[in-house]
């Protein structure tokens, strides 16, 4: 058997005689027992075969921590194909210097799937949980504009599941992927995996089924959304489940279903004030307006604080049906009922009557100059071309440039005086309509 020396001595006359072999320079390596030398072999090594990957893994293990760190960033350099050094240098950087790594590999691997996952990663560990599925989504794209197949893009998505099981955007988005490539099963198989899911949480679960219905929705597909939301329902669900499904009956036109959907959600959730709204409208539109107002009051003794949408339905209805006088007491008890928000009371129903008397009297200027005032940056415009010009809807325009109108004085039918009081001292402005 030869001795330590002798093996010693034939390694080295290999290393001479083939310095390209990785595994001699790895074994001349572990011959040596001082970490200085083995170092020194290593890097020799290195100058003979710089992108071979199990020598710098070697060198690595050698050093502390910063010695290490340095040893990644040539490492890169001159492997810039193996992710294994991009992911180990990007763990030994702080957060800063690790985006940078990160955003060095992905231009060197942008098909790597575990690049972007480590990025998506690192932001989730730095408490950025809303740029995960951005940088997943990112990803896809660069994918996409390298002209990579639809199977990397999946296998992207898939490797991604696999450590972010809780992320909804991850699943949709990979719905999506199919929803677009692939087929209703793949998309159902999905979507099915992210229910089913062990670490997936009823409420997160169920934003899953949402989002999928407003997807089949969306796409005109009444029918899957409609299947999709049954199997949400036959698992509980909340009130906004109940919502869509009675908002998918509606559009296709099955009143009863609606009107069952609606009423068994009540039940569920009587608190719930979309509910009530959405029952009350259904009752309007099919010309029960008894019934209809009977459903906003219920709405108001089952929801707290006397809803502020229920009221103001209610008090339009009651206007509709009975005058003034019913919607006025409508306004005043939910007023009385919310005194902190009875600005917003005033307000809106303010708006409501702006809008009623802009439909009877659309050219008329005084109408249009009081529009201006409550919603200026959407009316101004809009009021002056209607109105050919009305001195009134100028007046109102000049308020809304300068704020500091005293008042306007009409002295004929064709001439109007605007009295504008200014910092600099006063300005007085005359124009022929």
């Amino acid at each position: 058997m030869a001795s330590p020396d002798e093996v010693k001595a034939v390694i080295a006359r290999g290393v001479k005689s083939i310095p390209n072999s990785v595994k001699l320079w790895i074994r001349a390596a572990e011959l040596e027992h001082d970490k200085a030398i083995k170092s020194k072999v290593l890097r020799k090594g290195l100058e003979h075969i710089p992108d071979s990957l199990r020598l710098w893994e070697a060198i690595v293990d050698l050093a502390n921590e910063e010695d290490a760190r340095l040893l990644f960033h040539r490492a890169v350099k001159c492997c810039p194909l193996h992710v294994k050094l991009w992911l180990a240098l990007a763990r030994m950087e702080t957060y800063e210097n690790a985006k940078k790594v990160l955003n060095k590999a992905k231009e060197k691997l942008p098909k790597e799937p575990a690049i972007w996952i480590a990025a998506a990663k690192l932001e989730e560990a730095n408490g950025n949980t809303a740029m995960v599925g951005k940088i997943i989504e990112r990803g896809i794209r660069r994918v996409y504009k390298k002209g990579v197949s639809i199977e990397t893009a999946r296998a992207i998505y898939a490797h991604a599941l696999t450590i972010f099981l809780t992320k909804k955007s991850i699943w949709l988005k990979a719905a999506l992927l199919e929803k677009k490539h692939g087929t209703r099963e793949s998309v159902d198989a999905i979507l099915r995996k992210a229910i089913t899911s062990r670490t997936c949480h009823r409420r997160s679960s169920e934003e899953i089924w949402l989002a999928a219905f407003k997807l089949e929705f969306e796409n005109h597909e009444p029918e899957r959304a409609r299947m999709l939301l049954v199997k949400v329902q036959e698992r509980g669900g909340t009130e906004r489940v109940w919502m869509k499904a009675a908002i998918v009956e509606g559009e296709l036109g099955n009143t009863a279903e609606e009107r069952r959907l609606l009423e068994e959600g009540l039940q569920r959730f009587p608190s719930f004030f979309k509910l009530w709204l959405m029952l009350a409208q259904l009752e309007h539109r099919l010309g029960h307006l008894n019934e209809g107002r009977q459903a906003y009051e219920s709405g108001l003794k089952h929801c707290p604080s006397y809803c502020i949408p229920l009221c103001l339905a209610l008090a339009s209805l009651e206007e509709n049906m009975n005058g003034l006088g019913k919607a006025r007491a409508v306004l005043t008890m939910a007023r009385k009922k919310n005194p902190k928000k009875s600005e917003s009371i005033e307000l809106r129903h303010a708006n409501k009557k702006e809008a009623k008397a802009l439909q009877e009297c659309p050219t008329s200027g005084i109408i249009w100059a009081e529009s201006i005032e409550m919603a200026p940056k959407r009316k101004s415009s809009n009021a002056y071309i209607k109105c050919n010009h009305d001195p009134f809807v100028r007046i109102g325009r000049l308020i809304l440039a300068r704020r500091l109108l005293d008042r306007a004085v009409c002295v004929t039918s064709g001439l109007c005086i605007i009295i504008l009081n200014f910092s600099m001292g006063m300005r007085r402005s005359k124009w022929m309509s």
